[in-house]
């Protein structure tokens, strides 16, 4: 969480800097313009970088197995997801980055709908049948999603 702070206090700093730079060297409208996107772009990259959670909305001390069918499946970053139907219900099941999914060869080819699938992984702390993958079993082959 500090290090997407310390992102947003740069791009912040970084974008005051420009301004105050600028202010000799343009006419006031071109001097407006630049205002009008420092005060569109600050707030739009803070959301976009308070976005990516990481492991916080997970409960860690437990862990929840599910197997079933996948149903739909995401490749894209931030992170890999599926939704599974499993006897238990529908699961959504946020996977490991993209690259990470690459460096353990499983490709979006293996994930696809219709694909059976077993994943362990933490629960959601506040949505029931959500969590994060730690491991996933895909046609008898173990990945660990963590590593």
């Amino acid at each position: 969480m500090k290090r997407y702070i310390l992102v947003t206090v740069l791009v912040l700093v970084s974008a005051s800097s420009l301004a105050q730079s600028k202010q000799t060297s343009v006419r006031s409208n071109e001097l407006v313009n630049l205002n009008r996107l420092h005060a569109h772009v600050v707030p739009n990259c803070s959301r976009a970088v308070m976005a990516h959670h990481g492991w916080a909305d997970f409960d860690r001390t437990k862990q929840v197995e599910v197997s079933g069918i996948i149903i739909e499946s995401k490749y894209e970053n931030p992170h890999a997801f599926v939704r599974v139907r499993s006897d238990q219900g529908y699961w959504a099941i946020e996977l490991s980055a993209v690259p990470r999914m690459r460096r353990h060869n499983i490709t979006s080819e293996m994930i696809k709908t219709g694909t059976r699938v077993t994943l362990v992984g933490h629960p959601h702390k506040k949505r029931a049948r959500e969590m994060k993958a730690i491991k996933m079993v895909l046609n008898g082959k173990t990945f660990d999603l963590t590593s």
